[in-house]
This record gives C-alpha cells, structure tokens and sequence, in this order.
C-alpha cells in the first residue's frame, strides 16, 4: 500500500468526521478509554452492527479508532489522532438553541 501524504491523511481524517454516526463511537469511545467490544460499541452507540462495521473501517482508516484483540475478543479505542479531533463538532454546528442576541454578546 502507498504511504499517504501529508494533506491526503489530513483529508482521510476530516472526511471521517464528517457523518453523526462517526462522532457518536468517537463519543461512545471517549467515555470508554479500556475500549469496546463491537457487540457493546454497536449497543452504546445505538447503530445496527452492519453500519458500524462500515463507520469503525472509515475511522480506523483515519487512525481515529484503533482494534486491538485480546483473547477471544476485539476491542475498539480511540486512536492516536482522536486526540486532535474537535470535542462536539455536530452539536456545535447544531445548537440553534441559543436566541440570535446572544450570539452576539
């Protein structure tokens, strides 16, 4: 496999921040720091087990998820590059809670 540059790791790493289903295992991950069976994760993460696999692939690509076996079993963690991903991205996008006058105080 060719290495990957800079700015396509850069791309790969936005990119997989970009669905709710990513950020919420991102989330789900974060408050699970010994990690998540897939069974537990897909449970946590309220996401059916078929579009978890697709979502932890694309995260693990992005190096936001690592998958480590221990036994019989495989957990799911946050990364090394978690680290440098935005705390809440989605809601802040989201929060239209807020009336317009206080977005500007």
């Amino acid at each position: 496999m060719p290495t990957l540059t800079r700015r396509q790791k850069t791309a790969r790493f936005h990119a997989a921040l970009g669905h709710q289903r990513r950020i919420k295992i991102l989330e789900v991950l974060n408050d699970h720091t010994k990690g998540l069976t897939y069974e537990h994760l897909s449970v946590a993460a309220r996401i059916p087990e078929g579009s978890l696999c697709h979502h932890l692939r694309v995260l693990s690509q992005a190096d936001l998820v690592l998958r480590k076996v221990r036994g019989r079993h495989t957990y799911y963690k946050l990364g090394p590059t978690a680290l440098y991903a935005p705390p809440h991205p989605i809601a802040q996008i989201q929060d239209h809670s807020a009336p317009p006058s206080a977005l500007h105080a």
